[in-house]
């Protein structure tokens, strides 16, 4: 309620704001309205959190069905209107292409800030409400990341910040408010100087690595609504950014097992396997990943070019180079230029180009790379290789991560 294993997942590049600060005052009296946190729901939060289930399953249509319903029952509460953006969120996110989903991201977005701050006028202590405002701000921020609009995304997050602030202030004990303090802890204190230089100007505050992660594992283990996502962020940042895959491989198992048509928790599950060197089992979940690719139509481009190119990688390990080839060539052809991977599956062809002697035709890929936009340092690498060919003894470094 993301060259070889330096790749950054989709969502990883999303991350261009996080959503909440630390002070927590004095509880106060909460107001609530839905009993979202009830421990026993009624029907209509059981249809909230069966909607939930269903995006992170793969199942938009079931998801958005139920939340028009939410809307149905409730049109003045912001809350069936925030999930059905936030369906839209995880469709848009699985295939930048869709821009329907993007149309219905922004306008159910919009929708759900106008009626939190309507009902905020009325009853600013609605926790619920305030809960809601914090979280659509922040992934209001989060689309402004996918634009590289980083101080567009610091003023969302600033706001997101007050709302959920309040929430704790209200809920000290409300772990789903604690999983945006941990996302903005940890984001700060690991990404680019830009948006840490905007973020401290416009919060005040510093990032903590360590005491994001601390947040994003109450989050996961005890969230409500935010379980799910906080395991997420938690693991892709153990894969990514911590350089600790086998404490991220758990976290993502376990998101797998939970939702088994979600083929990008699939990916980052094979994906924590390579980083291992554990690559036979590595390849056996990247290979029921693909074939279930036919059964699905949200998974896009950019997603399955970040599977083909990690499959790929695999293979080029295990020695199969035909394979290898043929699933850079694919993601060559599937030109998902919103994704790293397009012109990483160049480099790539040109490796295995060199592995082969073939060195006019390996020069040709790279010269390819630097004429696409840079990605992940495709352009430096390319160069580098330009004059260095290629050798069979940097492949397992490269494969497994080892050269970060």
């Amino acid at each position: 309620m993301t060259g070889g294993p330096s790749i950054r997942f989709a969502a990883a590049r999303f991350l261009a704001t996080a959503l909440t600060g630390l002070a927590l005052a004095a509880p106060a009296p909460a107001q609530t309205d839905l009993g979202l946190w009830d421990e026993s729901p009624g029907p209509l939060v059981r249809t909230i959190r069966q909607g939930i289930d269903a995006y992170y399953g793969f199942d938009y249509a079931g998801a958005r069905s139920r939340f028009d319903r939410v809307v149905a029952e409730r049109p003045d509460h912001p809350a069936g209107w925030f999930l059905r953006a936030e369906a839209a969120w995880w469709m848009y996110i699985n295939d930048r292409r869709n821009a329907g989903a993007r149309r219905r991201l922004e306008s159910d977005l919009a929708t759900a800030i106008e009626k939190a701050e309507a009902r905020l006028r009325v009853q600013p202590d609605d926790v619920e409400t305030l809960f809601i405002l914090g979280s659509a701000y922040g992934r209001r921020g989060m689309l402004a990341g996918t634009e590289k609009d980083a101080w567009g995304a610091a003023r969302d997050a600033r706001r997101a910040r007050e709302h959920l602030d309040r929430v704790q202030e209200l809920d000290p004990g409300n772990v789903d408010a604690l999983a945006a303090q941990g996302l903005y802890q940890y984001y700060v204190g690991t990404f680019g100087a830009v948006t840490r230089a905007a973020s401290r100007l416009l919060f005040g505050l510093r990032g903590d690595r360590r005491r994001g992660l601390q947040y994003l594992d109450r989050a996961r283990t005890r969230g409500v609504y935010t379980r799910t996502e906080a395991a997420f962020f938690q693991g892709l940042f153990y894969l990514q950014f911590e350089d600790r895959p086998e404490r991220a491989q758990p976290i993502l198992d376990g998101l797998r097992r939970r939702y088994p048509e979600n083929l990008y928790f699939a990916t980052m599950a094979a994906y924590a396997r390579q980083r291992q060197a554990d690559l036979g089992a590595a390849r056996v979940l990247y290979e029921r990943t693909l074939e279930r690719l036919a059964a699905t139509r949200v998974y896009g481009a950019e997603g399955e070019s970040i599977t083909r190119l990690f499959y790929g990688q695999t293979l080029l390990a295990l020695g199969d180079l035909d394979g290898a080839q043929r699933e850079f060539t694919r993601v060559v052809g599937l030109r998902a230029e919103e994704s790293d991977s397009w012109p990483h599956a160049y480099l790539w062809l040109g490796r295995l180009s060199d592995l082969r002697g073939e060195r006019e035709t390996a020069r040709r890929y790279y010269r390819r790379v630097i004429q696409l936009p840079d990605a992940a340092d495709s352009h430096d690498e390319a160069r580098r290789l330009m004059g260095t060919p290629f050798a069979s003894g940097d492949v397992p470094a490269l494969v497994s991560g080892a050269d970060r």
